[in-house]
């Protein structure tokens, strides 16, 4: 049931060219900010060090803005009418999320220990990414599950924006252990970043799961109306 209401799902929300269009054009920025975040990241120590790592929740934005385009499309009366329609919204939106939320952080993590080990960043860098990807991905995750909520769901979406604004907002801050974190990170060893990002990102992608069945019960677009053969109305849940 899950890969024919994925395949249901890919071809539905291709109906709309335009919304398919921007949302390939914010995965490629998203994915362009990850590298220039890695390759381009300031040196530990330097003003500006935290601001760049914190530039992944901003390629996540860009990357989930083009999600909620591509999902709106089919929070209608016609495709809640379907056979797939509990599937995709249960199961499939959030699978997705987890998906393109692996693909940034492997993306982050791969081209970060690249710029590690040829000497282009220095310092904590992982363990301080990890933390950063830590919070964006939870918020992602639950967005998935309340996707059926617009409003919701942009709020967490655009809450992946929260790390960047924080850091830019207190980036002249003369408060001491401020200005050390903007200078030096977190300074949480690597291997206890390893074990917080792993328990936060699985156990939102868990969570995504029941949320996305209640909000599927509680969704503001309901079926349309199937008329039988005999003329009695039902409804298509």
């Amino acid at each position: 049931m899950f890969s024919k209401a994925f395949k249901f799902y890919l071809r539905y929300s291709t109906i709309k060219p335009g919304i398919f269009f921007i949302t390939g054009v914010m995965f490629l920025f998203g994915t362009a900010l990850v590298l220039l975040s890695a390759i381009l990241g300031e040196p530990y120590g330097a003003e500006e060090y935290l601001l760049s790592i914190s530039a992944c929740s901003m390629a996540l934005n860009f990357t989930f803005f083009g999600f909620i385009l591509y999902n709106s499309c089919i929070n209608s009366k016609h495709f809640h009418s379907t056979p797939y329609a509990e599937t995709v919204c249960t199961k499939v939106i959030p699978v997705l999320s987890f998906i393109l939320n692996t693909y940034i952080v492997l993306l982050s993590v791969i081209s970060t220990a690249i710029s590690l080990s040829n000497g282009t960043t220095t310092g904590n860098r992982m363990s301080d990414l990890l933390l950063c990807l830590a919070l964006c991905t939870a918020l992602a995750n639950i967005g998935s599950g309340v996707f059926l909520k617009p409003v919701l769901a942009l709020i967490f979406y655009e809450l992946n924006l929260l790390p960047f604004m924080l850091i830019t907002l207190t980036s002249e801050s003369s408060i001491g252990f401020i200005s050390d974190l903007q200078l030096f990170g977190f300074g949480v060893p690597l291997n206890v970043s390893i074990v917080i990002f792993a328990v936060v990102y699985i156990g939102t992608f868990m969570l995504s799961f029941p949320l996305a069945k209640a909000t599927y019960k509680k969704r503001p677009v309901k079926s349309m109306v199937n008329y039988s053969t005999t003329g009695t109305a039902q409804a298509i849940n």
